[in-house]
């Protein structure tokens, strides 16, 4: 009975370890793709579902962008901040109901701050709710195939239905990177200022390191999906998207994303050496079969000009043939050699 209870009372514990663990390491997941094919470069765990936390927020920039282009609204139209938007937990710039933001500053309070109440504003002016807008995000979402996310807020804010993926996010990110290039070039702010106050962007990866350019996108962070983080970055000519969900803390998920920054580069490098090299050889193979062509023709040409001359130098061989002199009289006709004839 006792070595029973003991069993039962272990099994309990080592259940507990592993429910804990589970909670203290988030699950893992990371993507590198190039930025303009879409080729996958790197993958881990890309179909693990997990919150995206603030990453959420992309596909609020993406559709405010979307208001933007077609013109429903401009960079200076005011938002108004609802009761219900001013309540969201921080992140958040920290307005009172019936305050007022324009949407070119709401852009950098979602790039930078991630405002929570400026998200939940934003919606409610694009879709009269933040209900009916998270319809417009989920149907966003289907067109471009990210058929593992469902999105409930705006905002990010923690939610156990509000799932996504890497493999998801990367698809993300790269819309917004073809689709809104004009606005794109925002997501590089370090920080802007508000009302005589500096907020910080959280994304500590931005700038030049290495040679390695990092311009965007979004962070994130949830107890329930750890530190996230969607980052686009430039070398050169190339250009790719790295997604990291899971990290332990935002040190440790930028250190990763910088291993996978210059492993991708160097494999792209290595890769276009490699290609340089193929054409490279082509190049001189077509090059040597059109000498060896341009050889075999002077070749045959050669050869006629031979056939030619020799055919020539036959014909000067031939035995001259005389030439017939013909002289007329009034009673002869003379024929060379001096031979008359008698005419009749």
């Amino acid at each position: 009975m006792v070595r029973y209870l003991l069993l039962i009372i272990f099994s309990f514990s080592l259940f507990w370890e592993n429910s804990w663990g589970a909670r203290k390491d988030p699950p893992k997941a990371s993507i590198v793709a190039n930025a303009k094919t879409g080729e996958i470069i790197y993958a881990s765990n890309p179909d693990l579902r997990t919150q995206p936390a603030s990453m959420t927020k992309m596909m609020t920039l993406k559709l405010l962008f979307k208001a933007l282009k077609e013109k429903k609204v401009s960079p200076n139209t005011i938002i108004r901040v609802s009761e219900y938007a001013a309540s969201q937990k921080p992140c958040k710039i920290g307005f009172k109901a019936g305050e007022g933001i324009t949407v070119r500053n709401a852009i950098m309070a979602l790039i930078t701050k991630s405002a929570n109440d400026v998200a939940v504003a934003v919606a409610e002016r694009l879709a009269g709710s933040e209900k009916r807008f998270v319809r417009m995000m989920n149907n966003e979402a289907r067109r471009l195939r990210m058929y593992s996310t469902i999105f409930c807020n705006a905002s990010g804010w923690k939610n156990p239905r509000q799932l996504t993926t890497v493999r998801d996010m990367l698809k993300l990110s790269q819309s917004l990177i073809k689709e809104y290039p004009e606005f794109f070039p925002l997501f590089s702010a370090k920080g802007f200022y508000y009302k005589g106050k500096y907020h910080k962007n959280h994304n500590n990866l931005l700038g030049e390191n290495g040679g390695i350019t990092v311009d965007g996108l979004k962070t994130g962070f949830v107890c329930a999906s750890g530190y996230n983080i969607s980052v686009t970055a430039k070398k050169g000519r190339e250009r790719v998207i790295v997604v990291v969900v899971g990290g332990k803390t935002a040190k440790k998920r930028d250190a990763l994303v910088q291993w996978l920054l210059t492993c991708s580069f160097n494999k792209l490098a290595r890769r276009r050496f490699i290609e340089g090299e193929i054409r490279r050889k082509s190049c001189a193979a077509k090059l040597l079969q059109a000498s060896l062509k341009r050889s075999k023709t002077m070749k045959k040409s050669h050869s006629r000009m031979q056939q030619i001359l020799e055919s020539s130098q036959k014909t000067e061989n031939i035995k001259e043939i005389p030439e017939v002199i013909i002289e007329k009289s009034n009673s002869y006709t003379k024929i060379n050699d001096d031979k008359y004839i008698k005419k009749q």
